[in-house]
């Protein structure tokens, strides 16, 4: 299945502000923001080996569904798994995530074969809770999705890694129908990861002009019982998420290492005050180094934290000038 998709994409569905946006971020960077923000659509792709094999899966970060239906509606027919999220103190929102499925099972053919987990976030808020554990699980195993149910905390990260676990297990795999009558140990409660204490491997550095330093951090596979209960002739497939981090060249004694591709340079004046501050993309060029520091700017520093708008920015950056560069030459035609 994977082998077959080289971007495999994984959408998540849900009405706004139940934290879709939150529970990415807290998965793939650590981070986590009070402030509410709309989202149109965002792409986040991260790289796994999936049997020995490198594997990009983006996931798509989708908004509400009332505010843009028409960008839900071509999520439902193409992506290949879904991560369809509802807060625990917003019945309405768990309300619009089952009509989402309802959506999803007439654009789709044998959803049995699609991967799919259903998430109640907003844990942290159980005192404002309104809707109880016990109906959305008994919801979920209705709908043939009893071991592929979670509630999460994105405030708290309580859960959150066992969210993207689920999920990629069922990867290659077929849900089988539950047709016994509902039981909590049916569902992802009893799911208990094995005791590995090889999750995590190193990989050797690989020297560049950035040095690319990469870990793996292996999935934590559920019990025989847990897989004899969700699934159809189950398939084990060992799947690692990569790490990287990005290290900054050198340029001199001043600089801050920390990871950037962006730099900034600190004009000072004698007493020491800073009287000019500029931004540059990171060039990994000695000469203009070399220009900098002749020019007077004491200071040569990397913006290390933060940088994903920056980085956005800068090939916003490289693709208008390449359009300038192409109508300049067909005006000078």
């Amino acid at each position: 299945m994977t082998e077959q998709c080289p971007r495999f994409q994984i959408a998540f569905l849900g009405a706004g502000r139940v934290g879709k946006t939150s529970i990415l971020r807290r998965y793939l960077f650590g981070t986590f923001f009070v402030e509410y923000l709309e989202t149109v659509e965002e792409t986040y792709s991260q790289p796994y080996y999936i049997n020995g094999k490198r594997q990009n899966i983006d996931y798509i970060d989708t908004a509400g569904s009332i505010s843009f239906p028409a960008m839900q509606q071509i999520y439902m027919s193409q992506a290949n798994a879904f991560v369809l999220v509802y807060a625990i103190d917003d019945k309405r929102s768990f309300d619009e995530m089952k009509n989402i499925w309802e959506k999803i099972k007439q654009a789709r053919n044998n959803v049995l074969n699609i991967p799919v987990v259903i998430v109640g976030n907003n844990l942290d808020m159980e005192n404002n809770r309104q809707i109880e554990t016990f109906d959305a699980l008994n919801w979920a195993f209705g709908e043939n999705l009893g071991g592929c149910f979670l509630e999460v905390s994105a405030k708290t990260d309580q859960h959150i890694k066992d969210i993207f676990e689920i999920l990629l297990e069922q990867l290659g795999n077929t849900r089988s129908e539950q047709k016994e009558p509902f039981r909590i140990r049916s569902t992802s409660l009893s799911r208990k990861p094995s005791d590995s204490t090889d999750l995590r491997q190193n990989l050797k550095t690989r020297k560049c002009m950035f040095k690319k330093s990469q870990t793996t951090e292996r999935l934590n596979p559920s019990d025989k019982h847990f897989q004899d209960s969700v699934f159809d002739d189950f398939k084990q497939m060992t799947i690692k998420r990569i790490h990287q981090t990005l290290r900054g060249r050198k340029c001199f004694p001043s600089e801050d290492h920390t990871s950037s591709w962006f730099c900034q340079t600190l004009e000072t004046s004698k007493a020491g005050k800073i009287v000019d501050q500029k931004k540059h993309l990171f060039h990994g060029n000695k000469n203009i180094h070399a220009d900098m520091r002749g020019k007077g700017m004491q200071s040569h520093l990397n913006l290390a934290k933060n940088s994903q708008i920056n980085v956005r920015a800068r090939f916003s950056n490289i693709f208008s000038g390449l359009v300038r560069k192409h109508s300049n030459k067909r005006l000078e035609r």
